[in-house]
């Protein structure tokens, strides 16, 4: 749907009239359906990688939380009988499994972003060292049409999972209010 569209701006007259009569307790279930009714628009391949994205940074970020707070039961659970070697050790698995946790979600959704949006570019790079060097293969190019956004949505899904992992948010519980 483009921006300078009638299409678009009747879209965008019904989308503000449904969000200014719905009751204020779901007037956020309005905007998630017409985000994503926006985004569909654009094509599913590309609506694909948005509820990919968004399933990955939701589970990595709930796992994240839950490390948080099994640390914090096992301390206060076994607080007397530790010794603070053991109460490091504690702390230090339980950094490593945050750690591990966040550097799948990153490496998932960054690649997500390099694979769809720089995968033609250096397909078409490496096929012209192969035709100047005469190899006979040609690498395949990806017929996808890049997702509206990607960037953003990518580096704003890393933000949220970083900041999740240093403990400053907690992990959204609502997968629905997570991907609005």
């Amino acid at each position: 749907m483009n921006f300078v569209s009638t299409t678009f701006f009747f879209f965008l007259i019904i989308v503000f009239i449904t969000f200014f009569v719905s009751p204020k307790k779901y007037q956020w279930v309005v905007l998630l359906i017409s985000s994503y009714t926006f985004y569909l628009f654009s094509g599913f391949k590309t609506t694909f990688f948005l509820i990919i994205t968004t399933i990955i940074v939701y589970l990595c970020g709930i796992f994240i939380e839950r490390e948080n707070k099994s640390y914090s039961e096992k301390i206060k659970l076994s607080s007397d009988s530790l010794d603070n070697q053991s109460k490091r050790k504690i702390k230090e698995d339980s950094k490593r499994q945050k750690k591990n946790i966040l550097t799948i979600g990153l490496l998932i959704i960054f690649g997500i972003l390099t694979v769809v949006k720089y995968f033609n570019f250096f397909s078409g790079n490496i096929n012209n060292l192969f035709e100047y060097f005469s190899v006979g293969y040609n690498l395949p190019f990806l017929d996808i049409l890049l997702p509206l956004g990607i960037s953003f949505y990518t580096f704003q899904s890393a933000g949220y999972l970083i900041d999740v992992y240093r403990g400053k948010i907690q992990a959204d519980k609502n997968i629905a209010k997570f991907a609005l």
